[in-house]
């Protein structure tokens, strides 16, 4: 096959199997970040910042080395430069990573989530903005060419990333799942708003007011992602779900279950997107929860933890197990036991489809998995995996 004909056939195995056809083997996706540029000997920095070609690079030799069918990320998802417009932002790279470089999620009292609830783009302008970003306390000339400069900024970083993935669909035949992220509200909450000791004495206090600040928070959230724009190729779109295994199975079913049920009827039952959940910890205490989603919808789940064949079984119809390949395995195992390893896992996962083979957590760094094993296990996996 050609770069293309190898492009399409690897976005069919994906699309059959999110849309629960049996495809013709088993897609191959691990969740790679920046592993791929230590594994390439290449200054993330600059791959980030100054020559997105050294982010190409190391991203081929990744998947000329790696069998895989798809590239997860390519990694580059801070626009740090529009950031040093306002002071910074909380992320920091060099040549080794991305780093936080410490808690500034708490930007709001609860008491003011009934404020957030009337409106969120007017709380955002009016209280929140000047709040995170004290430069803004100027006058409203100068604020206007900062905007126009950050928005310069961000289209050039948008860019600056769309070259790599284009290339690395067009000469490398592979496929980029991630090209739009989105958030449940709650977890916007969490990260951006009232850091995880605020959110959690909200949900015990104030569940009320936090579900009607939600409520605004979703609307303003999904009016705004309507507005970019969105994959219209594979049309997948990504969520991390960071909030979910920390409340109380009932407490999610409550305030955080409605919210991602109504995304995913409103865009891949209502719209035809495929929806991919980074279902972080562990999922077993809400699997039952999980069986009220609708049935049939292009939704799939990456789970870090939990009994793998259980919950592909209990989700059956509703989402598409992603992962079963442990990076554990990859970091302490001997590369001699890695076939038995992957077969075990296939022969558990692989029929009947619905499955996407994985690492369960994001590959960082050379200490998350030794090369050769993750090239045994990729390799053994692309052949053992046909249906």
């Amino acid at each position: 096959m050609n770069k293309k004909e190898l492009l399409n056939y690897r976005k069919k195995l994906f699309s059959d199997v999110a849309s629960h056809k049996i495809p013709d083997r088993v897609p191959l996706c691990p969740f790679v970040e920046t592993w791929a540029l230590h594994y390439a000997g290449i200054s993330i920095k600059d791959a980030f910042l100054n020559d997105n070609n050294l982010l190409f690079q190391a991203i081929k030799k990744y998947t000329d080395d790696v069998p895989v069918d798809a590239v997860a990320s390519i990694s580059n998802t801070v626009p740090f430069k529009m950031g040093m417009n306002y002071g910074g932002g909380i992320y920091t790279v060099n040549d080794d990573g991305v780093q936080i470089r410490g808690s500034h999620g708490k930007l709001m009292d609860g008491d003011e989530l009934i404020e957030l609830s009337k409106g969120a783009q007017e709380f955002f302008a009016n209280k929140l903005a000047v709040r995170k970003f004290p430069l803004l306390d100027q006058s409203i000339e100068k604020n206007v060419d900062l905007i126009k400069k950050s928005i310069k900024d961000m289209k050039e970083w948008m860019n600056y990333n769309g070259e790599v993935i284009e290339r690395i669909e067009n000469e490398l035949g592979v496929p980029t799942v991630i090209k739009a992220t989105n958030y449940m509200p709650m977890d916007a909450v969490l990260d951006y708003l009232r850091d995880f000791v605020g959110i959690s004495s909200d949900v015990r206090k104030r569940p009320e007011e936090l579900y009607a600040a939600c409520e605004e928070l979703y609307n303003y959230m999904i009016e705004m992602f309507l507005d970019s724009n969105l994959p219209v190729d594979d049309k997948w779109l990504f969520s991390p779900l960071h909030y979910p295994t920390y409340m109380r199975p009932k407490d999610f079913e409550k305030l955080y279950f409605p919210f991602m049920k109504k995304y995913i009827e409103e865009f891949s039952v209502k719209r035809g997107n495929t929806l991919h959940f980074f279902m972080e910890n562990n999922w077993m205490p809400y699997l039952d929860i999980l069986q009220d989603l609708p049935e049939g919808a292009k939704v799939i789940g990456l789970f870090e933890t939990g009994n793998a064949k259980e919950i592909k079984e209990k989700l059956k119809g509703r989402m598409i197990y992603h992962g079963g390949l442990k990076v554990t395995d990859l970091k302490f195992s001997k590369k001699e036991e890695i076939k038995d390893i992957v077969k075990k896992t296939f022969d558990e996962l692989a029929p009947g489809g619905g499955f996407i083979y994985g690492t369960d957590y994001s590959m960082m760094n050379l200490n998350d998995g030794t090369p050769e094993n993750f090239i045994e296990a990729m390799s053994f996996a692309k052949e053992y995996g046909k249906y």
